[in-house]
């Protein structure tokens, strides 16, 4: 008897021992909040959407700011006889900490530059895009455990330039999930919902559904590539399904800033030529 009771005493202070450790490794941060801003020393790892088409499912901590940007970016794409090209340069995502599992994200206009040629006769439209601003919400896994998942809606305002923006109202929703795979290697799978304006009859609007599968792996402390396979299908405009490889490489250079590149290669007719861009990040 005394030797059971041994048993439990062990297994019950061991119990104890693992609940505290975990305790340590993940403290509670549900008090902080914009107005409370959770303390330097707390902060989860630096995370960031960029620089893949999908992206990640945890959230910028309360009661601090990052911005994601471009800083350059160029598009390449011909189809039936006409080739456009489209350049933009600083385009801005501002993300604001709401509570611990929840931030506010705006991306800010950028000034693009949109050419056209067909038939001989080329054409150049410049302008702002439009604003957009959505909510990240962690429903689990944002401080601790290998798997994390997070919904964000957002909203399209028609707040662009003519030629660039459409004047409609457009929105959706997308939901990244993130699997720790090991030290280096990461996967996240995302699905994306939208509600958009039909190219045909800009008067009617279409279902958009896109998918994303990104491995990610830590080939050091500061340097991590990705390779992302990405479709993308229009309901209702008889459109084929865009497919493209991502590649990218990101560069942390501290604890709150980092560099990044990508390139979008098509795997279809229906993809677009050519995507590259360059950007930065940056948490305060």
């Amino acid at each position: 008897m005394l030797r059971v009771f041994r048993c439990v005493l062990l297994a019950g202070t061991t119990a104890l021992l693992t609940v505290a450790a975990a305790a340590e490794e993940a403290p509670d941060k549900s008090g902080f909040t914009l107005f409370n801003p959770t303390p330097t020393d707390l902060l989860r790892g630096f995370s960031t959407d960029r620089p893949n088409k999908s992206s990640s499912p945890y959230t910028v901590d309360a009661g601090h700011w990052q911005i994601e940007s471009d800083l350059f970016n160029v598009a390449r794409d011909s189809a039936n006889g006409t080739a456009t090209r489209q350049i933009t340069s600083v385009a801005p995502t501002v993300k604001l900490g709401l509570t611990n599992d929840s931030d506010l994200e705006v991306v800010v206009p950028t000034y693009a530059w949109i050419s056209t040629k067909s038939g001989g006769a080329s054409t150049t439209v410049r302008g702002w895009t439009d604003v957009q601003a959505r909510v990240k919400v962690n429903l689990f896994g944002n401080d601790d455990g290998d798997y994390a998942l997070a919904i964000v809606p957002y909203v399209k305002f028609p707040s662009g330039d003519t030629g660039i923006s459409n004047k409609k109202y457009e929105y959706g929703a997308y939901a990244p999930f993130g699997i720790k795979l090991d030290d280096q290697w990461s996967l996240v799978l995302m699905v994306q919902g939208d509600s958009l304006v039909s190219s045909a009859d800009p008067n009617k609007r279409r279902f958009n559904a896109q998918t994303f599968a990104n491995f990610s792996y830590a080939a050091s402390d500061t340097v991590t590539l990705s390779l992302e396979y990405y479709t993308q299908h229009k309901f209702g405009d008889h459109a084929s399904t865009v497919q493209t490889a991502d590649f990218a490489v990101a560069w942390n250079l501290g604890d709150d800033l980092q560099l990044d590149a990508a390139w979008y290669a098509p795997l279809n007719k229906a993809a677009p030529n050519f995507n590259a861009y360059v950007g930065i990040s940056k948490r305060f």
